[in-house]
């Protein structure tokens, strides 16, 4: 902030939060590199929470500083209260997608998790009803109706199967939501250096006129 200015605070914090959240769908595979993805996003936003829009508020006010600082703090409360909305409607409509998921991808990944699995003639006859009933049914069926069919199955190996299968589909649900979520993120943190770029030339407009204002004075 001393060297530099709060510009470039802002724009650095927003490079900051759009590479750590970018890193969640592009990098995440295990959890050492989702506290890394966390920490990096974090230093971000900690950023452009603190001092350098409280400079860009109320630089070259003479008075007024506390209304223009109330409204930046009324602004800030705002945008914490809409996210967790915004972002929970990701996961919300990711999660209504799974009937979609079961009756488009259910199948193949069934047929993926077979492979090399030896059912017994009693598992193949269970195996064609459920997958008829999975994928015609899996738009409607509660997490209660799947449970309960999957503890149905009789054979062994075809119950383990199922359960895989059905976990990699809630997964991709899962996946797809907070996807969404993070590049929202992501593309908010990069839109927070486009405002901030924006704002430097009217920035130093305005220093430039002070400067001229002072000198005429003198």
């Amino acid at each position: 902030m001393a060297k530099r200015g709060p510009i470039f605070a802002v724009i650095a914090s927003g490079l900051i939060v759009a590479v750590g959240f970018a890193l969640f769908p592009l990098w995440l595979e295990v959890k050492w590199q989702f506290i890394v993805a966390s920490m990096i996003a974090g230093v971000g936003i900690g950023i452009i929470l603190g001092a350098p829009l409280n400079i860009l508020a109320t630089e070259g006010l003479t008075k007024d500083k506390g209304t223009a600082l109330a409204s930046l703090s009324l602004l800030r409360q705002n945008g914490m209260t809409l996210a967790p909305t915004i972002y929970a409607g990701f996961l919300a409509r990711a999660f209504n997608q799974m009937g979609t998921l079961f009756k488009e991808d259910f199948p193949d990944i069934l047929q993926r998790n077979l492979s090399g699995v030896e059912l017994s003639a009693e598992g193949q006859a269970e195996l064609g009803a459920i997958g008829r009933q999975m994928a015609s049914g899996g738009a409607s069926m509660t997490d209660a109706e799947i449970t309960e069919v999957i503890n149905n199955i009789q054979d062994p190996a075809l119950k383990t199967v199922i359960e895989d299968s059905v976990a990699e589909v809630t997964k991709m649900a899962a996946q797809n939501g907070f996807d969404g979520m993070y590049w929202t993120a992501a593309v908010i943190g990069l839109a927070v250096v486009g405002c901030a770029l924006i704002l430097l030339p009217i920035r130093k407009a305005y220093h430039k006129r002070q400067a001229a204002m002072a000198g005429a004075t003198e």
